[in-house]
């Protein structure tokens, strides 16, 4: 199963890693500790996000070994706060 490290993930959303800690804390996004680190999984990432498309996004790397660009499909998410966003 697909995961991310808060930092891997802060990354990827271009946020400081203490803003994913803050929604980890505030129970907005759960995550899990394995070992030392915590791990971010696919299902805690739809749930948190809404949309399965946003989760898989996060967790693609092109072809070229870049990853893929999920600021602005996120960026509304972290501004709006917690809950899914309306459709």
């Amino acid at each position: 199963m697909r995961s991310l490290t808060i930092k891997e993930l802060a990354d990827r959303l271009s946020v400081h890693h203490q803003t994913i800690r803050n929604h980890i804390r505030a129970g907005h996004l759960k995550a899990r500790k394995m070992g030392q680190v915590w791990r971010i999984f696919r299902p805690d990432l739809v749930d948190y996000l809404g949309s399965e498309e946003r989760a898989d996004s996060l967790l693609k790397v092109n072809s070229d070994g870049k990853e893929t660009s999920v600021h602005e499909v996120l960026h509304g998410r972290l501004v709006e706060g917690p809950g899914r966003p309306e459709s």
